[in-house]
């Protein structure tokens, strides 16, 4: 049975009115033991308790993955995942320092952790069986005495290994920390492809599916003996197989959209543009109106125009196009105006900021100037 476009409440009362030696089921049919998947929309798609236990013999499949985008916990999620070399992620084992596959040295190193801290009690339940059996005076049992011993010397072989196994866990964890930063690419590409439910909902994207693609990449991802040049390169290879792979889906109207807010995203993680100016560039908020004081400008635009002035990256744009009206006039009026130079110190602003002052002015050319 598929339920789609659910919302958060789907289970009510009244479909629990089957009761079966005393336990409330879900009957399709002939059926009270049925297969049941949701498929929703809803953000955060959440069951109650008296939907997700009510029944037994309703097996429902639910699949949510509601981290926020770029968050450390993601990040570190997708580290862990990687580094380990198991599970549903981007498995680090295919990375390779000094001939030793971390994510296997990272297993192994925590299972032989887990197994000295239970060889220790183990050693200490016998060593108290012993002592409550013993009678008498335990030096006069030889037996005893020389469990005792080496029970001693094998806690001391085992503290000794839990110490080196710390100091392992360091150097490795240290390995590991060098590819972080191509696990946050692929965390922050896959929530911007994810995102794309929100364009158009035909657009649906797996973690299992882009998991396919991330090993792909790392496939053909140009080899490094140094790690920094490796991880370069993984970036690359990962950027570049998931650009492939998500434009292969995506109508043309919206290909164009996916690959600003994955450029945006990347600058943005690496600090090379400011928040607030790119919030500001897709929001555009323009409140107020003002009537042009020159004849290249629609009222729409000039008032476009003084909100930019109002942020200290922008002061003294609207002064500007005042006093240097022919300047500005040929830059509107330009077949391409996003090819054109910005006069005086205009011309030094970043490309975000040279995009925020084109909408203002030329908002019919975003696109091109974009591209």
């Amino acid at each position: 049975m598929l339920v789609q476009d659910s919302e958060t409440r789907i289970c009510d009362d009244q479909i629990y009115t089957h009761n079966i030696i005393g336990r409330c089921k879900c009957r399709l049919g002939e059926d009270d033991v049925i297969l049941c998947y949701v498929y929703t929309h809803v953000e955060r798609f959440t069951f109650t308790g008296y939907a997700c236990s009510g029944t037994e013999c309703l097996t429902a499949l639910f699949y949510k993955l509601s981290i926020a985008a770029g968050g450390k916990k993601k990040r570190d999620w997708f580290v862990e995942k990687v580094s380990l070399g198991h599970g549903f992620a981007f498995p680090l084992r295919h990375f390779q320092l000094q001939a030793v596959f971390i994510g296997d040295l990272y297993f192994v190193l925590t299972k032989q952790q887990n197994n000295f801290k239970i060889a220790l009690k183990h050693l200490e339940d016998e060593l108290l069986t012993r002592l409550s059996a013993a009678q008498g005076s335990f030096l006069g049992d030889t037996e005893l005495v020389e469990k005792l011993e080496s029970t001693k010397t094998t806690a001391a072989e085992i503290e000794n290994k839990v110490i080196e196994g710390k100091e392992n866990e360091v150097k490795i964890n240290e390995a590991r920390e060098l590819y972080r930063p191509a696990a946050a690419r692929a965390s922050l590409l896959y929530f911007v492809i994810n995102d794309l439910g929100k364009i158009n909902p035909v657009y649906q994207f797996s973690l299992k599916a882009f998991n396919a693609v991330f090993h792909n990449s790392i496939e053909h991802a140009a080899h490094s003996e140094d790690v920094k040049e490796r991880v370069f390169s993984l970036i690359d290879s990962v950027t570049y197989s998931a650009f492939v792979y998500t434009n292969r889906g995506l109508f043309e109207k919206d290909k164009l959209t996916f690959e600003s807010q994955a450029a945006f995203q990347i600058l943005l993680r690496s600090k090379e543009i400011e928040r607030h100016e790119l919030d500001f560039l897709l929001r555009f908020p323009v409140e107020s109106t003002y009537r042009s004081p020159v004849d290249f400008l629609t009222t729409q635009s000039w008032s476009a125009v003084k909100a930019i002035a109002i942020m200290d990256e922008f002061r003294g744009l609207d002064r500007d196009i005042e006093g240097s009206a022919k300047r500005w006039k040929k830059i509107v009026e330009a077949e391409s105006p996003e090819n054109e130079r910005f006069p005086q110190e205009w011309k030094n602003k970043t490309s975000l900021q040279k995009l925020i002052i084109l909408r203002a002015l030329r908002p019919d050319r975003m696109t091109y100037a974009v591209r």
